[in-house]
């Protein structure tokens, strides 16, 4: 699966449930603007609140929507807002915490 050549690649694995792609398409149609830092810092603070208590199994069908909307809101113009973006997702910041989330 492909997101319109944006350069990502989805390959759902053996054990995705069917519903997957419906979710998938569905949350693709959602593209959130971002006009301001102020939008991301309130989007990231939405992500972190979710993703930040850990990964359960009550949890994941929450992270997930919550990593693809933070997708679809830094394709909607995150992107732009450098300083905070590179703050909150850097290093420092919750990238590591998404790295481990989307990893396995």
């Amino acid at each position: 699966m492909s997101d319109g050549g944006q350069g990502l690649r989805v390959t759902p694995c053996a054990e995705t449930p069917r519903r997957r792609p419906a979710l998938l398409r569905t949350v693709a149609k959602l593209t959130p603007q971002c006009p301001t830092p102020q939008h991301l810092q309130a989007e990231i603070a939405t992500l972190t609140a979710i993703i930040e208590p850990g990964e359960t199994e009550d949890s994941w069908d929450k992270m997930e929507r919550a990593i693809i909307r933070f997708t679809a809101v830094v394709k909607g113009g995150g992107y732009k807002h450098h300083d905070v973006f590179i703050k909150a997702v850097g290093n420092k910041g919750i990238g590591l915490k998404l790295v481990d989330c989307v990893s396995y």
